[in-house]
């Protein structure tokens, strides 16, 4: 029932011409494998993580995400970013990185996921504005354990579509973590239980203390349970996993 209602959502997001995807819903409602299986359809995807990504450079770092084969473009948006100007630098990087993803091929998505763990102080005006002047190729979601009091009038006269944990509906049993790495040594479990409670794993930090670790991370997230990949450098630990 779990998966017919999430295909049905994610169908739903897909058609629909809004631009943008509010999911608010606590730990362990199913938010990572929504976020997983909607990426698997989107040829294009880009993440950031407010956790674990320079929240305090928001522009400069979303650039880097979108412009990461392009160290030319990134070199002029740090000019623009830090040089003296009357205009609203941050809004100039914004629109150029709209402008450019406007000229991928194919259909992109864009996932703001750990937007709760967002500073007090952040500019919510420049997540509006990307949402506002969004390209037609491109949908974004904006994941959180809790509501996030955007201003959605600015919205107007697209709303974003809303989800929360009684739309994901109930999520079907996972298998016990023992049964999950039963074909694991006790090494291999032991690095596991190290990084459980970590929130995301970056597969270079890995490669620095136990290379293993990224490929015992590869076959876990092929199982599609518990640890899923993110942006091909992050690996993601279901909530259920940590606990």
């Amino acid at each position: 029932l779990f998966k017919i209602n999430m295909n049905k959502q994610i169908n739903d997001i897909m058609s629909n011409d809004t631009f943008a995807v509010m999911l608010f819903a606590p730990p362990g409602t199913g938010k990572t494998d929504f976020l997983t299986e909607l990426s698997n359809r989107y040829r294009t995807v880009f993440w950031f993580n407010a956790l674990t990504d320079n929240v305090e450079s928001f522009s400069i770092c979303l650039a880097e995400k979108i412009f990461r084969n392009n160290p030319e473009m990134m070199k002029k948006v740090r000019q623009v970013r830090y040089c003296e100007s009357s205009i609203n630098n941050e809004i100039v990087i914004i629109t150029a990185i709209l402008q450019h993803i406007s000229t991928i091929k194919g259909n992109c998505l864009l996932v703001f996921e750990r937007m709760e763990r967002l500073p007090q102080n952040f500019d919510y005006s420049l997540i509006e504005r990307l949402i506002k002047h969004c390209p037609k190729n491109l949908k974004i979601v904006i994941s959180s354990d809790s509501f996030i009091n955007f201003n959605y009038n600015r919205f107007e006269p697209l709303y974003p579509i809303l989800i929360d944990e009684n739309i994901l509906g109930q999520k079907p049993s996972k298998p016990d973590f023992e049964t999950y790495i039963s074909d694991f040594d006790d090494e291999q479990k032991a690095f596991l239980t190290y990084v459980a409670d970590l929130d995301y794993l970056d597969k270079d930090f890995i490669n620095t203390f136990y290379p293993e670790g990224v490929e015992i991370l590869e076959r876990l997230s092929c199982k599609e349970c518990y640890v899923a990949t993110r942006d091909v450098k992050f690996y993601r630990m279901n909530t259920l996993l940590r606990n």
